[in-house]
């Protein structure tokens, strides 16, 4: 790891300014997650570890500006005078019907409006979310924690063939992408993220079924297989049977139509009398 002061390239701080600066607006046009704090973990855990050590143990010097600092340059009294500070306010305004109670008012109303109601209409602006640096922090690290859990459980779903892992991964899925989408719901200033999870969350809801049917035929295809490679037919019957049984664990999740599907594939190798629809 390095240490010290950064070696200064003026070639890369004018191309940081110019070529990178487009690529950086493309890129965040096609992935409006693209740059978002945090994505550096999600993407590529151990390079952003590598660049936050070497942004705290290196000095940068910037040919193109007077005054060298540090880049993780921060003042500790300031940032924590920001956690208190009001990073976010979102105000609307709404219409209240509220009395009429100066007799003024309410004389000028009769006589000149020839307005005979004790009540009127008037628009307030109304503070509707209010939240400190702090509170938006742990919002977006909550944020952050859900993306994550969702992707790593996404990734498990197409690699294993264990519905041990299989099912538990694909719940989880589900609930860490509802609770991101509830953030983007509850959250305004996390809308920018919100259409995008949204869509997630509803394309995961179209291909669930699918996306269980496909496991369940490799499950059956790969358990054939296995059970082929044993000597004798009673050591594949209990291996398949056991392979069975690791999808009948979860049947009570699990579609009646799906259930069904699975019970009439397995029912080629098992006994109809030996399947078991906990259903």
């Amino acid at each position: 790891m390095k240490f010290g002061v950064r070696k200064p390239s003026l070639k890369k701080s004018i191309k940081a300014r110019t070529t990178g600066k487009i690529k950086r607006k493309v890129k965040s046009s096609v992935n409006p997650l693209y740059g978002k704090k945090g994505m550096g973990y999600v993407n590529n855990p151990k390079r952003a570890v590598y660049n936050k050590v070497y942004n705290k143990t290196t000095v940068g010097i910037n040919p193109l500006s007077k005054l060298s600092t540090p880049s993780h340059t921060s003042t500790k009294t300031s940032s924590i005078k920001s956690d208190q500070a009001i990073g976010y306010m979102k105000k609307e305004k709404k219409q209240e019907t509220v009395p009429v109670r100066n007799p003024v008012e309410k004389w000028i109303r009769r006589v000149i409006r020839r307005d005979d109601s004790d009540t009127k209409i008037i628009t307030r602006t109304v503070i509707t979310e209010q939240y400190t640096v702090k509170e938006m922090l742990d919002i977006q690290e909550e944020a952050r924690s859900c993306l994550h859990t969702y992707n790593q459980s996404m990734r498990y779903l197409t690699d294993t063939l264990n519905a041990e892992v299989f099912f538990p991964r694909l719940q989880e899925a589900e609930e860490s992408l509802s609770t991101l989408v509830s953030l983007t719901q509850n959250h305004s200033f996390l809308v920018a993220e919100g259409d995008n999870v949204i869509e997630a969350q509803n394309r995961l809801l179209e291909e669930k079924e699918n996306i269980i049917k496909q496991f369940v035929h490799t499950h059956f295809s790969e358990s054939i297989k296995g059970a082929d490679r044993l000597k004798t037919d009673r050591g594949r019957r209990n291996r398949l049977k056991s392979n069975y049984n690791e999808l009948s664990t979860y049947f009570s999740d699990l579609p009646q139509s799906t259930v069904e599907m699975i019970n009439t594939i397995w029912n080629s190798v098992i006994p109809e009398k030996d399947l078991i629809n906990k259903k």
